[in-house]
């Protein structure tokens, strides 16, 4: 890069010396000066300027080196005084930012010379440019270090000019050539000699690529002036480009605007102050330095907390190996549990179920080492964001509380869910609006189409949940009807058949799924033409399975596809398992003796006969008479077979047990909830033991009303358990489409519910049992389900 002169015309000397700087006839001391001056060993030459050369000379009184700026002899007179008032403001400025001046005089040769102190080191021009590349913009350093850096080195000079503006003095001819930074840190503003007091008016003088424009247009000179040329040193630092191409002056009065290319990587607060100091009206600028000195400290202070800020997060980030191992560990640790434990008979010896618990052990250390090391690292960017508000450590706490939020709302905790909300919307910068604003959409397409489409809210009243209209939707087929995220019902309605209830759940930022696993589109909604007898309808779909932690040995939560089934209403009563006693023994099937239920402990038959010598219900058990309504006790999984094969063949139905997921989700439809009604518990609104105020007692099926689930079956929560299909397993069923299996003989079965005899738990949906096949319990009923029959059937 060719070197900028400083551009000075004959006329710009100053009349007479600035104001407050006198300027009387050199005194006779003037030549003792000069002569002492002379006397001092000369060791070279420094330097060469427009206005001479400097010298290094030696102080031998004090044992120091300095430099002799030297005027030449033929100098005219208002060069001499440029050179007098130069010296004097330079050593009036007694400020660390201005090289200080020791003794001014005339050499015996005639030549005016000042003594100062030598400055070691390169100019900012220097410092800031590569050999190679003039202007090596991509060089800039702007990582926060270098940016830090530079922005020292601008406040040292921002003070300075703030100290001489203070003092009235406008340097005008600011520019990275008259910055030397020493080889010790010092960064001091040289070359004073077009120095004049504020409110001077004279010809323009300066450097064209670094003065503004009322200084090229030879206007009053104010501290705005020297702003001006800041502003460009700003921009030169942050840019290695300076402010102007080609003709500074000519652009200028053609009224251009400087050359201000964006600068990426580069704060905003930066390029504000840089674009108010090249401001063309100088009243609206900052007036003077000192307001940059403020701006800049000020920067500086946010950019070292940033610095601080970022480390924070930086160490929040280095946790995250750690935690995702631990999370790892935990997971693999708990599926090795489930494996080990999975076939194991709850009678199995401890010796059998050790290898399973120290895994489901190391599980649980794993997961509190997870949860430190997450308390830890929101620690970190907690401490981050007191530090300085950074984007940064906001994304990463959005980041943590939507995993949580997300955690709380598939475990319906709802308070935790809210809380999580909080915190996710005050950190969170817009990249989860979508998720907090919780809509997706909607598509449905039925068999036959043309069905009517209400839509209602779950809404809790009295702790319970209750659908509440909301609108009609219109008639399928519907395609992307927006909903807020959350539980719904619809009602399908065709004329000629039953109406069909249709739990939907929509999922934040994606909707209602309702694509079978391994199928390329989603299947319609069958809305069958007949239904059987006290039977309720559960649409195909995928529900969410387990993950209830009050339930009896519940599996995690799971997400599976059910085809569509019908399932009992209620369960089995006594007077419908005699219809099916009655007629083995009207046929002489000697399976009879084998399902005809003995009282506990005895050879006893639990039903007698009337006068036509039919089983009839005088049956007198724990000193109760069992009723007609109650539902049928006493019976083996077994027995529950047999009588879904009889049913089956009467009604022309391929009646069978109901898998035990098939009947989780009758229980609770498709959302999580966790009791048939909602998540509250209440033995008023299902038979449990604490249902009675005295002895726990059997009761009729229609004796619990509120024990109703989304699909309209009634006692899925209290009054008997019933048989499943499955044997049990303790890991329970993968994720995905779930097949009903065949039976097998003599598994321990899986049992589903609570009963009239019950803790309050197992009334929970997501609760399971097993037992033997052949046992006979007074908890256990049968609940029947079938496949749906098609549409046009």
């Amino acid at each position: 890069m060719k070197r900028e002169e400083t551009w000075v015309r004959p006329d710009d000397a100053p009349p007479t010396a600035p104001q407050n700087v006198p300027s009387p006839a050199p005194p006779p001391l003037d030549a003792i000066v000069g002569e002492m001056l002379r006397q001092m060993p000369d060791q070279g030459v420094l330097g060469r300027g427009a206005m001479g050369e400097v010298r290094r000379i030696e102080d031998p009184l004090l044992g120091r080196e300095l430099a002799l700026k030297l005027l030449p002899a033929t100098a005219p007179p208002a060069q001499e005084e440029r050179f007098r008032a130069e010296a004097r403001i330079t050593a009036r400025l007694q400020h660390p930012g201005v090289v200080p001046v020791f003794a001014l005089g005339r050499l015996p040769d005639g030549r005016l010379a000042y003594a100062m102190q030598i400055i070691r080191g390169q100019t900012l021009l220097e410092w800031t440019l590569h050999q190679e590349e003039p202007f090596p913009s991509e060089r800039v350093d702007l990582t926060p270090a270098g940016l830090r850096r530079r922005m020292d080195i601008f406040l040292r000079i921002c003070e300075t000019m703030a100290y001489a503006h203070n003092e009235g003095i406008v340097h005008r001819d600011l520019k990275p050539q008259n910055i030397m930074l020493g080889t010790f840190g010092e960064v001091q503003v040289i070359d004073w000699g077009l120095a004049v007091e504020r409110g001077w008016r004279g010809a323009a003088a300066g450097t064209p690529s670094w003065m503004a424009p009322e200084q090229a247009l030879g206007r009053v000179i104010e501290p705005a002036a020297d702003v001006w040329a800041l502003g460009a040193i700003l921009h030169f630092l942050l840019s290695g480009r300076p402010i102007w191409s080609g003709n500074a002056v000519a652009r200028m009065r053609a009224g251009h605007r400087p050359d201000l290319a964006p600068l990426p990587g580069v704060p905003d607060e930066l390029l504000q102050l840089r674009d108010r100091c090249l401001l063309d009206a100088p009243a609206a600028r900052p007036p003077h330095a000192g307001e940059l000195t403020a701006a800049v400290t000020a920067f500086l202070e946010g950019a070292r907390r940033r610095e601080q800020a970022m480390q924070r997060i930086d160490e929040a980030d280095r946790l995250l190996t750690d935690l995702a191992a631990a999370e790892a560990a935990a997971d693999d640790a708990r599926a090795r549990a489930a494996r080990i434990l999975a076939d194991l008979p709850p009678h199995a010896p401890v010796a059998d179920k050790l290898a399973g618990w120290d895994a489901d052990e190391e599980a649980d250390r794993q997961e509190l080492e997870a949860e430190r090391l997450r308390f830890a690292r929101n620690r970190l960017l907690y401490t981050a964001l007191e530090l300085e508000p950074l984007p940064d450590a906001h994304a990463r706490l959005a980041d943590h509380f939507m995993r949580e939020h997300r955690r709380a709302e598939s475990r319906r905790d709802l308070r935790a869910a809210r809380e999580a909300e909080r915190n996710l919307r005050l950190h969170d910068r817009g990249t989860y609006a979508r998720w907090l604003t919780g809509e997706g959409l909607l598509s449905l397409q039925t068999d036959p189409p043309g069905a009517t489409v209400c839509l209602y809210a779950w809404e809790e009243r009295h702790r319970r949940l209750v659908p509440a209209f909301q609108r009609a939707l219109g008639q399928t087929p519907l395609a992307d009807v927006p909903l807020p995220a959350g539980s719904w019902l619809l009602t399908l309605s065709l004329p000629g058949r039953p109406e069909v209830r249709l739990p939907v759940q929509i999922d934040r930022q994606d909707g209602w799924q309702h694509l079978p696993p391994d199928a390329a589109e989603a299947p319609p909604v069958p809305i069958p033409a007949v239904w059987p007898d006290g039977c309720c309808y559960v649409p195909p779909g995928w529900f969410w399975s387990g993950g209830d932690p009050e339930a009896a040995d519940a599996t995690p939560r799971r997400r599976h596809w059910l085809e569509g089934f019908f399932i009992l209403r209620r369960p089995v009563t006594v007077a419908e398992w005699l219809e099916f006693l009655n007629d083995l023994d009207r046929r002489g099937d000697p399976a009879l003796d084998r399902h005809l239920a003995r009282l506990p402990g005895t050879d006893l038959p639990l039903f007698g006969r009337d006068g036509a010598g039919r089983l009839c219900c005088d049956t007198v058990h724990m000193g109760l008479r069992w009723q007609p309504d109650w539902p049928v006790m006493q019976v083996s999984w077994d027995d529950a077979c047999a009588y879904a094969r009889w049913r089956g063949a009467r009604d022309g139905l391929a009646w069978r047990l109901p898998h035990g997921l098939e009947r989780e989700k009758a229980a609770r439809g498709v959302d999580g909830r966790r009791l048939p009604w909602g998540d509250h518990f209440d033995p008023a609104r299902a038979c449990v033991q604490q249902s009675h105020a005295g002895r726990p007692t059997p009761v009729s099926v229609h004796a619990f009303p509120e024990d109703e689930s989304p699909c309209g079956a009634c006692g899925l929560a209290g009054g008997v358990a019933d048989w499943c299909l499955e044997p049990y397993r303790r890991d329970g069923e993968p994720e995905g489409r779930v097949t009903p299996i065949q039976p097998q003989d003599g598994a321990m079965q899986v049992i589903r519910g609570g009963w009239w005899g019950s803790q309050n738990r197992t009334a929970h949906a997501a609760s399971r049992a097993a037992a033997p096949g052949d046992r006979l319990f007074d908890a256990t009923s049968v609940r029947l389900v079938a496949p749906i029959r098609p549409a046009s059937g």
